[in-house]
């Protein structure tokens, strides 16, 4: 404990209060200022200062620094010394020891320094710190009745000083306040920023000597600023004659009359001084900013009561209260129990007229100034909501959402809000009350906000019934105060689309008239990009008979979709639709006038693409086909189909008698060989007999694959050299022989497939189809290919016998060599494995020549 007696600085160590000795140096002593953050003191001696540090046992003198005047006040600020001069202020660098002049202190000559200490947080029975009391970083220096508040640095922290009534004749802190005494009396101003350092208080004490802050604990020493941790903080006033100790009323009584004063800025810095009680200071701040917002409301102030609802936690159930013109009957009397079940006193409450129509012209201040206010709110209880801990569901269950997504709705309707704004409140999940919003936004004309609003209620028929009677209107057009558009069919299949799950029901039913007025890709959507999608068997029957145009791309986008998985019968469908309208076409055309090769190519192309693909994606049923295509036109799609059956010479008889292209036949020709099944016939390996194996050893040694050689190349000789009987066929036959080169007409054509495709025709059968006439120097060329193939082959399957041979030779040789081994077993010969005798035991022999018993063998 340091003591000032008898003109000097004396040190007792605590709590025996010995004394340890004076401080050297600090004869004449009238001041003394202890830094605790640093360890340094300061001594202030007639015209000089000394600064000691404290090494744990003593004091050392650090330097001393010569003064002009006497110090009649001093106090620490920071790395710095702030000292009262008779007629100025001085700043005194501990460092360097450089003297900055701050101002002069006035006509009263006499200096008055006040720390301000940090920021305290008072406990909620008084002012006690809930952290480490730090040093002060901020002076407030009396200039006769103003004080003005000083950094470290010299300059002006803060931009209006604290006004006092007169010029006081001492000052003490006690946090949040600074208290002055005055002539008759003790002031009381609030230091916080921000509280524009209002008179808190005024105590009638007369004749004060002097005041000093105390702890209010025993073995604390007096600070001049708020005590530490845990303690409160109480003045000790002194007089000529007594001692008036003042106590602090605690923060929440304070708040409390604040409050009832109107105070509400004040009160709402004295609660952030409560941070050592987090649940009462979270109360004290929502009640004080929900009293404020009533009372601003009450005032007109609409932008900051809104504000201090919101920072208040107000429900928007006891804000809406405020605007009972904005709900239906049921939701605006909730509201209305809310707020009478509100903290708020009565009197401080105001309402407007309960229909907007009787609102004064400021209502829509109050209304631009309450939407903010709805909507942040909303999406903040929506996310806490949507969070997984959350018990609550944001939707027409919750009264309290129901009443604010309507609220917001009928402000924005009101206010003549954006269509995107009314969008966005109104997209799943919105809570706003159906009737209420309907009769709202019919009555504004605001048609798609409408559609929007069944969307997210779930009122699919309603929604669709109205765009159907909007897009069915006269005109088709709507106009209103936040809307003006045409409505059509595109809004219909819009509205489908975003049903999710889709309805088959509503879809088949509403895209009735859309298909009737609108048929095209987009209504076609409807039925392609349904999740989950819509069955076959109901869309197809409904396209026919309100868009048959759109079956064909409809079973084309199912084919493409679904592939093999689509039931026979549409297969059939789609090659009946392409079959009809080729029909159609001919029909309109005329039989004469019709070109298959240049009528409707797009139509041609795809169905001979369809009627191509293999049989596991394209599953029309070709004899089905056959029955329903024209005898006298569509010869290539016929050809198909006959093939498809196994018809073969039919559809080479089309090819080369109808098409009169031998091209297109032996590429038909080909494609059957290579896709029919592989088979052996020994008459075609060596002409006649000779050696034949085992079929997997022939295809081994075979590049050339025989297929059913009596089929198709055979078919196409007999197309070629034989008489159609059909009369048409016939004519167009000998048109087609009249306009080759040579005069026998076929043969030639006959006569080049033999040679080309010799090693895939059986000879013998050629040459029996061939006519009598033939000349033997035409019939040539094949033979001697056929002769020279077979020639091949049979060396091919000669040097594979005699392989085949070889190896027979040195497998019985192998085994011949096995069988003329021969064992001695004795009767001392034991077995390898069980290392048992022998005897006359069965047994058998290893490899390596070990014998070992034949019931041990497999072990």
């Amino acid at each position: 404990m340091l003591c000032l007696a008898d003109a000097s600085v004396c040190v007792y160590s605590l709590p025996t209060f010995e004394l340890q000795g004076n401080l050297t140096r600090s004869k004449g002593c009238n001041l003394f200022d202890w830094n605790d953050s640093r360890g340094v003191l300061c001594v202030a001696t007639k015209r000089r200062l000394l600064l000691y540090h404290y090494d744990g046992r003593n004091f050392v003198e650090l330097k001393e620094i010569p003064m002009n005047d006497i110090v009649r006040c001093l106090a620490w600020c920071g790395d710095a010394i702030c000292l009262g001069l008779r007629k100025e202020y001085v700043l005194v660098n501990a460092a360097t020891g450089i003297n900055t002049d701050v101002f002069p202190t006035g006509k009263s000559s006499t200096p008055n320094i006040l720390p301000v200490p940090p920021p305290l947080t008072p406990g909620p029975g008084g002012f006690g710190a809930s952290g480490d009391s730090g040093d002060a970083e901020e002076l407030l220096l009396a200039r006769d009745n103003v004080g003005i508040f000083v950094g470290a640095g010299g300059k002006p922290t803060r931009k209006h000083g604290l006004p006092w009534t007169e010029t006081p004749s001492a000052t003490v802190g006690f946090p949040p306040y600074a208290v002055a005494a005055l002539t008759n009396s003790f002031e009381v101003r609030n230091l916080q920023r921000g509280s524009q350092h209002s008179l808190a208080q005024t105590l009638p004490l007369r004749g004060v000597l002097g005041v000093v802050a105390a702890t209010d604990s025993v073995g604390r020493g007096v600070k001049c600023s708020a005590s530490s941790e845990g303690d409160d903080v109480v003045l000790y006033a002194f007089t000529a004659t007594s001692v008036v100790r003042l106590t602090g009323v605690p923060i929440p009584s304070q708040v409390a009359q604040l409050l009832d004063t109107a105070q509400f800025e004040v009160a709402l810095l004295l609660c952030e001084l409560l941070a050592a009680a987090p649940s009462l200071r979270a109360e004290l701040t929502e009640t004080a900013h929900r009293r404020c917002a009533h009372h601003r409301f009450h005032g007109g102030l609409y932008d900051d009561a809104m504000r201090h609802f919101g920072a208040g936690g107000a429900s928007p159930l006891e804000v809406l209260a405020l605007f009972p013109g904005l709900l239906p009957p049921a939701l605006a009397a909730v509201a209305a129990r809310h707020g009478h079940q509100s903290q708020v006193p009565p009197s401080n409450t105001r309402h407007l007229p309960p229909t907007l129509e009787d609102w004064p012209s400021s209502s829509q201040e109050a209304l631009s100034a309450l939407l903010p206010f709805l909507i942040g709110t909303r999406m903040r209880l929506r996310d806490a909501s949507s969070s997984s801990s959350s018990l609550l569901i944001w939707g027409p269950d919750d009264e309290e959402a129901v009443a604010l997504d309507t609220a917001t709705l009928c402000v924005l309707v009101t206010t003549d809000a954006p269509r995107e704004a009314v969008l966005e409140l109104l997209e799943p999940p919105t809570a706003v009350h159906p009737a209420a919003g309907e009769q709202m936004l019919v009555d504004a004309g605001r048609y798609a906000e409408l559609v929007t609003l069944h969307l997210s209620l779930g009122q699919h028929r309603r929604a669709l019934e109205l765009l159907q009677r909007l897009a069915t209107s006269a005109s088709g057009s709507t106009s209103g105060r936040g809307s003006s558009r045409t409505f059509g069919p595109h809004d219909t299949v819009r509205y489908l689309r975003e049903i999710r799950p889709s309805d088959p029901l509503l879809t088949l039913e509403f895209s009735r008239w859309v298909l009737r007025e609108q048929p095209g890709v987009e209504t076609l959507e409807l039925f392609t990009t349904a999740d989950p999608p819509l069955p076959v068997e109901d869309v197809l029957p409904h396209l026919r008979m309100h868009a048959a145009q759109l079956c064909v791309p409809y079973l084309e986008h199912e084919m493409a979709a679904r592939g093999a998985e689509l039931p026979v019968a549409f297969h059939d469908d789609l090659v009946l639709l392409y079959l009809a309208d080729l029909t159609r076409a001919r029909a309109v055309a005329g039989v004469e006038h019709w070109n298959e090769e240049s009528s409707m190519p797009d139509v041609r192309r795809r169905l001979l693409t369809l009627l191509q693909a293999p049989a596991a994606t394209s599953r029309y049923n070709p004899e089905r086909m056959l029955s329903r295509f024209p005898q006298d036109a569509l010869f290539e799609e016929r050809a198909i189909l006959l093939s498809r059956v196994g018809r073969h010479e039919e559809a080479l008889a089309i090819l080369v008698r109808r098409l009169n292209n031998s091209v297109i036949a032996e590429a038909y020709c080909d494609r059957v060989w290579r896709q029919a099944p592989v088979i052996l016939r020994p008459g075609d390996l060596s002409g006649g007999g000779g050696v034949v194996g085992e079929l997997d050893e022939w295809l081994a040694v075979n590049e050339d694959v025989v297929t059913d050689a009596d089929n198709v190349y055979h078919c196409l000789l007999r197309v070629y050299l034989e008489q159609p009987q059909d009369p048409a066929t016939a004519a167009a036959a000998d048109k087609r022989a009249s306009s080759l080169s040579s005069s026998r007409g076929w043969l030639s054509e006959a006569l080049e497939l033999l040679t080309r495709r010799h090693q895939y025709i059986d000879g013998k059968k050629a040459v029996e189809l061939l006519p009598d006439n033939v000349p033997l120097r035409e019939v040539m060329p094949f033979l001697e290919a056929k002769m020279l193939s077979s020639a091949q082959l049979r060396h091919k399957l000669e040097r594979h016998e005699r392989l085949l041979q070889s190896q027979h030779d040195e497998a019985e040789e192998a085994i011949r060599k096995f069988k003329s081994q021969s064992f001695v077993v004795t009767e001392e010969a034991t077995c390898a494995i069980c290392q048992k005798r022998l005897n006359s035991s069965v047994f058998a022999v290893h490899p390596d020549g070990s014998l070992v018993h034949f019931s041990c063998l497999n072990r």
